[in-house]
């Protein structure tokens, strides 16, 4: 090469430079994966637990139930995968639904590569009861309640053998023609009723349990004294119509429990009657009641409930009802 070429120094016929950008284009990118594998953080498997939303059924589930997973450790970064293929998340709390039935290994970590898998097996989802069967009053008993309170159920047929069960629910089975359930957890139950042992006459009732309310203290100086106020508020438009239930005998003093300060002891005037009732008198008088339709004695019809009044203390708990009816 002659001296007025501008290639000054070459290696195989380019010049050093060259080579050096040719050089830098493949280390530094050799060197940004090494960086990224070296610097992985490392497998940290994380402890954790599993639950359904309504009840803890060891690691069985059916199909469609929400399951809630946590995880012990200080760490926020935590990765879950469900094994379902349906996706991860991240987080010490997270939810997961697993829709088909199988056996799934649930990992969870705060690392690269981590295996610290648990089993979990999902069961076919069980089939809506069928409540068509039966007019709906072959079961006598409240449909709202409080925590800790114990309900009673009567069943209105005639059979040999009685088993009362909960739907989606444990509680341990009994038999004959009444049960008694006392529930612990806020939320909506299914009484379910098989009799004669015959799985095509099961009958059904549904419960809306609210939480047990919180003492309150009273007066200064007489010292605490705990007070039932209900967290159920309806209008008196909608008492109105469940006390034509009561009318009807579709609803029982027992059903109101959630509403009322004191019960079935709670005064009731009826009809502007200058004598009270308490609560438990008032829905034994109006079960059933009729009134004369026409002149003759025989042509009645069941009374009609055309208003109701009520009062309420600061909880928002009934403490007196006035109830008029046609």
């Amino acid at each position: 090469m002659s001296n007025n070429s501008i290639y000054t120094r070459n290696w195989g016929g380019l010049d050093r430079n060259v080579w050096f950008v040719f050089i830098a284009a493949i280390l530094l990118p050799l060197g940004l994966v090494a960086y990224r594998l070296f610097d992985k953080p490392k497998c940290s498997p994380v402890n954790f637990t599993f639950k359904s939303i309504s009840v803890d059924t060891g690691n069985v589930f059916p199909a469609g139930e929400t399951i809630i997973f946590q995880a012990y450790t200080t760490s926020s970064d935590i990765n879950w995968d469900f094994g379902d293929k349906q996706g991860g998340s991240t987080g010490q709390f997270v939810e997961h639904k697993y829709m088909q039935p199988g056996d799934y290994f649930v990992n969870a970590s705060t690392g690269f590569s981590c295996d610290n898998r648990k089993k979990i097996t999902i069961t076919k989802a069980p089939e809506d009861p069928v409540k068509t069967l039966g007019t709906g009053d072959e079961i006598k008993g409240p449909t709202f309640s409080i925590t800790e309170k114990e309900n009673i159920f009567t069943s209105t047929l005639k059979a040999t053998a009685y088993e009362w069960t909960l739907v989606n629910y444990s509680y341990p089975a009994q038999t004959g023609p009444t049960a008694k359930f006392t529930f612990t957890e806020p939320r909506a139950y299914t009484i379910q009723l098989m009799v004669d042992n015959d799985r095509t006459r099961k009958y059904f009732s549904q419960i809306t349990v609210k939480p047990k309310p919180s003492p309150v203290a009273t007066q200064s100086g007489g010292g605490p004294k705990p007070t039932i106020s209900s967290t159920l508020v309806v209008s008196p438009e909608t008492f109105k119509t469940f006390m034509q239930q009561v009318v009807d005998e579709k609803k029982f003093a027992a059903d109101f429990g959630a509403y009322l300060c004191s019960g079935g002891a709670t005064p009731v005037i009826i009809n502007g009657e200058k004598e009270g009732k308490n609560f438990e008198q008032a829905c034994a008088e109006l079960k059933g009641k009729k009134v004369r339709k026409k002149i003759l004695v025989l042509d009645k019809r069941k009374i009609e409930i055309t208003d109701v009044k009520i009062t309420r203390d600061a909880s928002d708990c009934v403490t007196q009802l006035e109830i008029t009816y046609k």
